[in-house]
């Protein structure tokens, strides 16, 4: 088997909002069910695990294309995000911890 077959039985066989465990921590693939006009699909949801394993965000950041991965790519490598991001951290309290996990268990996809 090849990780192509595996995303192709997942997209066929998954059901609703179903999402796989890959073999990198913080990087899963969201199946996207069919909606109106728009066909069923599969993306990568980029979501930074915890020391503790635990997803950061309960939504993680969805990209469905090559262009998008790029766009993102571009936009959180310029150092002006840094710059902002370290303004936030001054002015912002320190967030909570997280307590529990959100995740469960399922198929790990290997890549």
């Amino acid at each position: 088997m090849n990780t192509g077959d595996d995303l192709k039985r997942f997209l066929d066989g998954g059901t609703g909002w179903e999402r796989m465990q890959t073999t990198v921590a913080g990087i899963g693939i969201l199946r996207m069910p069919a909606s109106g006009a728009r066909l069923q699909r599969l993306a990568v949801e980029v979501n930074p695990v915890t020391p503790r394993g635990t997803r950061m965000k309960r939504r993680g950041l969805v990209i469905r294309t090559l262009e998008e991965l790029e766009a993102f790519r571009s936009l959180l490598s310029s150092p002006r995000m840094e710059h902002l991001m370290a303004d936030l951290a001054e002015v912002n309290p320190a967030p909570p911890p997280v307590l529990t996990d959100p995740g469960k268990g399922g198929p790990v996809l290997e890549i």
